[in-house]
């Protein structure tokens, strides 16, 4: 029985279809512009054109590398939590893994990491809030036999506020640490 599925599906499409248009229109604009000078008037300084897109790509650019946004889906049933989890290579630059990224996000599904975690071996999470608040990074931790180990980072940043305390109240359920019934 399926007591919580926490995901953010919605923020990640819309994350998804915002990189795809901002990619698209700057390398539109990179190739088309200067076979278009002739057309433009001489008022308009076609720079401007160019260091707007500019300015626009290094915003993004600077959400992605301070946010790292990813898709994050949890199943939480009474006895056991599976997260699945998808985040882009934003390590190397743009332009080895751009079109890889880009390929990536329209099949992410295909390439998600699951985690599995009976409730014997949760032991705690660890909730760690940088970047002016707005990175939220989720690290569970495993306990057997041979110790305590802790997951990879998950990040819940593009979560709503309402699924945040949910995925929360949720793990603390888990532990028997909150009983809402």
């Amino acid at each position: 029985m399926i007591v919580n599925k926490i995901n953010n599906k919605n923020e990640f499409l819309i994350y998804r279809v915002v990189k795809i248009i901002i990619v698209f229109m700057f390398g539109f604009l990179f190739m088309t512009l200067p076979f278009f000078r002739g057309l433009i008037p001489h008022s308009f300084d076609s720079a401007n054109l160019y260091w707007g897109f500019v300015i626009i790509l290094l915003i993004f650019s600077l959400f992605e590398v301070v946010l790292k946004p990813s898709y994050f889906e949890t199943l939480i049933y009474e006895k056991e939590i599976i997260i699945r989890t998808f985040s882009l290579d934003l390590r190397n630059s743009f332009v080895r893994n751009g079109l890889k990224n880009i390929i990536l996000l329209f099949s992410y599904k295909k390439y998600l990491n699951e985690i599995k975690l009976s409730k014997q071996e949760y032991n705690g999470y660890k909730l760690n809030i940088d970047k002016f608040g707005f990175r939220r990074i989720l690290v569970l931790q495993k306990i057997n036999k041979y110790g305590i180990y802790e997951t990879a980072e998950l990040n819940i940043s593009l979560l709503t506020q309402k699924k945040y305390t949910n995925l929360i109240l949720s793990i603390d359920r888990l532990t028997g640490k909150v009983n809402l019934n």
